[in-house]
């Protein structure tokens, strides 16, 4: 499907619709506000405005309702359903730095 706008042609390209989305996020707090910090902010909370399902994975353990500041918030919790700690690294499985050989 093409439109005319201000005299020229455009092809019209729907979103792709998004059922689930899992992202992750620094910090969440228990309604659901999250937190990202470096690359997590550039398509998380797009993801989050997309998706009909949100599950976030959190980094820190998860705060108290209404702990992060209301300015901080990158994703509120409205958009989000589930949320999920992750758990520490086990011992032993990851590889080693040379210094530490």
């Amino acid at each position: 499907e093409t439109r005319m706008i201000n005299g020229r042609e455009y092809l019209l390209e729907y979103a792709l619709p998004v059922d689930v989305a899992f992202i992750r996020a620094y910090q969440a707090d228990e309604a659901g506000n999250l937190r990202f910090r470096r690359s997590q902010r550039n398509f998380n909370p797009l993801m989050a405005m997309a998706a009909k399902l949100v599950i976030a994975e959190v980094e820190e353990p998860i705060l108290p309702a209404g702990a992060i500041d209301p300015d901080d918030v990158h994703t509120p919790g409205i958009l989000v359903q589930r949320l999920v700690q992750v758990p520490p690294p086990p011992e032993g499985l990851w590889p080693v730095k040379r210094e530490a050989r």
